[in-house]
């Protein structure tokens, strides 16, 4: 509870650095519209790393802290959202793409394929990058011979291929359906509340 409720925290933290560039954030990441500076905060998280030992190198013999937002990616062109882990960036032509239940770069490479960030679109079915489907088996299956050796299959779970049919909340749907005065009351009510904070 403690660790989400920190991280949980910290997100927010670069979402309020964001203000009103802020585009998407997810567990771990911020999307704005305009680069943010975090370098008192990183100050800060590399500070209480080090005292709260933090801290790792990885293989390649970079250290890393505890905490600290790190720049990846660069500029971003063209970015969608679908809502929670469902977006797709384009930087130079080339797409990126974090959809739940779909591989990144089989994903990409399928939407490409299909027309690019334009045709991610609700309803558009990943064939080829669709992940696994897990069925689950409760009941235990017996005894099975093979090749004169008898096994027991006990209850298990089978993983298959699958399709991803990219779909949207009723939620995000309805955000998607506000228009001119409805959706600028909203943006100014999360401004102001921005500010209070």
């Amino acid at each position: 509870m403690w660790i989400t409720a920190w991280a949980r925290y910290r997100l927010e933290a670069g979402i309020r650095a964001a203000g009103t560039d802020f585009l998407y954030c997810d567990t771990d990441s911020v999307y704005s519209l305009s680069p943010i500076d975090l370098t008192e905060f990183n100050e800060a998280r590399k500070r209480d790393s080090i005292k709260h030992g933090g801290v790792a190198d990885d293989p390649k013999g970079r250290t890393h802290y505890m905490g600290v937002f790190e720049q990846e990616g660069g500029k971003i062109d063209r970015f969608i959202t679908w809502g929670a882990k469902k977006y797709a960036v384009e930087t130079d032509g080339k797409l990126r793409i974090t959809i739940a239940g779909v591989g990144k770069k089989a994903g990409a490479a399928e939407l490409a394929r299909h027309g690019g960030l334009e045709a991610l679109r609700p309803g558009f079915v990943f064939r080829e990058a669709g992940g696994l489907t897990a069925t689950y088996n409760d009941v235990p299956y017996g005894e099975i011979t093979v090749d004169g050796h008898t096994l027991t299959v006990g209850t298990n779970i089978y993983l298959e291929p699958s399709t991803y049919t990219l779909g949207i909340t009723w939620e995000y749907e309805q955000l998607l359906k506000m228009e001119g005065p409805k959706l600028k009351r909203l943006f100014t009510l999360m401004e102001s509340q921005l500010e209070k904070e």
